[in-house]
């Protein structure tokens, strides 16, 4: 495996962004354990992380993603849509 750290943020968000199109969960989620931190990091982090831990199964951390994300983006429907389901799916 590539040393992430050479990597800058916007790089591998896009890159964790094609793993998850790919289901590569495990690829996805080391690159944004790497973003985790970073001051430049866009507020798109936290959609794709929800995505991740959704599709694991993660939910409580699918949700804190989510909500971190659409408190920053207000108007993201889509990151609404999925927050949302991910509440279905834990019963609330």
């Amino acid at each position: 495996m590539n040393d992430l750290t050479n990597f800058d943020s916007e790089e591998l968000l896009a890159l964790a962004s094609i793993d998850l199109r790919r289901d590569d969960y495990a690829s996805a989620l080391a690159k944004l354990k790497v973003l985790r931190g970073r001051s430049d990091v866009k507020p798109e982090y936290y959609a794709v992380l929800g995505r991740v831990y959704a599709s694991l199964g993660l939910l409580h951390r699918a949700k804190n993603a989510f909500l971190a994300y659409t408190e920053q983006v207000p108007d993201a429907l889509h990151e609404k849509f999925q927050l949302g389901m991910v509440e279905f799916d834990m019963d609330n």
